[in-house]
């Protein structure tokens, strides 16, 4: 039975192979030895940047690092024969070619939301946020985030991840579609609506919050929601099976009820 890897093992096996102490590999790679220790015991996530770092020093294959795809840690004639004779393998089949790094989506999360708003045209910051494949969204300005508090349940619930694309101009929007919005005092999922060209309208699926209204001055970047991540299936497979049982429990009331007029007459 083979063993699946995380990216944190696949990160501790090139290291292995490089035969290269934690100090020495991370100062290969830009990054400090406590930040490397904290990938490998898998307690943070690997940034683009360090992704990049990774690719270009050691010629690292990005599908093996991130998926297990592949036969070999390292890119296809990039490494020398005495890597060869170390190199990982597993059971995934290998893949024809690289995805590029670029493909990769960066995860703005709570804890990021106040240097994502400080920051968020800065391309250097965003190399820093973890980042994750998403199958569908390899092409275009894409990003997620994670969406904090209860005002767009139930379709949106606290600590989801939603999926987003740029919008630009932020003015070419549609009326009433779901969009991550950046401003000043935050990050928030809302329906949104344009006002006379000069305002928009924020609005909650929830009954419990109001809309509100912003100048589009005020408003940093817009995101169209594409998808979402969730955990909510189960909770609303067990709401979906209650509702059958009290379907159920109704019919068979009902049908005695039926038997009991037909036995009297």
């Amino acid at each position: 039975m083979s063993i699946q890897l995380t990216s944190a093992d696949r990160l501790i096996e090139i290291r292995t192979v490089l035969k290269l102490s934690q100090k020495a590999f991370a100062s290969q790679i830009s990054i400090t030895q406590g930040a490397l220790s904290q990938l490998e015991t898998g307690k943070s996530m690997l940034s683009l940047q360090t992704i990049q770092n990774l690719c270009d020093v050691f010629c690292v294959d990005s599908n093996w690092l991130l998926m297990g795809l592949g036969e070999s840690p390292f890119r296809q004639n990039a490494i020398s024969d005495d890597m060869q004779e170390s190199k990982v393998t597993n059971s995934e089949p290998p893949m024809s070619r690289s995805f590029p790094v670029d493909s990769l989506l960066p995860l703005v999360n709570e804890e990021a939301h106040a240097g994502y708003i400080k920051n968020c045209e800065t391309p250097d910051y965003l190399t820093n946020l973890d980042v994750y494949r998403i199958p569908g969204f390899e092409s275009g300005d894409c990003r997620m985030f994670e969406i904090v508090g209860e005002s767009m349940q139930p379709t949106i619930h606290p600590r989801e991840i939603v999926v987003t694309e740029r919008v630009s101009p932020i003015t070419a929007i549609q009326d009433g579609a779901l969009y991550v919005v950046i401003t000043e005092e935050g990050i928030v999922a809302k329906r949104v609506y344009l006002h006379e060209e000069n305002h928009f309208i924020f609005k909650s699926d929830n009954a419990e919050f109001k809309s509100y209204s912003l100048p589009k001055e005020e408003v940093l970047q817009i995101w169209a929601i594409r998808a979402k991540i969730t955990t909510e299936l189960a909770p609303e497979a067990k709401t979906q099976v209650a509702r059958f049982e009290s379907i159920e429990s109704e019919i068979k009331a009902l049908r005695e009820q039926i038997s009991s007029l037909t036995n009297q007459t």
